[in-house]
């Protein structure tokens, strides 16, 4: 889901939930995807990379 603002087109993060800018800095790029772009944002990616990695070392 995206939105038009006064800073531009947001894009809706599916795991957040929040709006960030529908660019390479918020999301990474995805050739599947309509607009090129990842569902989720790269905060999330990160958030969840780091999160079963420390799962896996237990």
């Amino acid at each position: 889901m995206s939105r038009w603002t006064e800073i531009g087109q947001e894009k809706r993060c599916i795991t957040c939930g929040e709006y960030w800018p529908a660019d390479a800095e918020f999301f990474e790029a995805a050739k599947k995807t309509r607009d090129r772009l990842s569902p989720r944002c790269i905060a999330c990616i990160v958030e969840k990379t780091w999160s079963s990695v420390l799962v896996a070392a237990r």
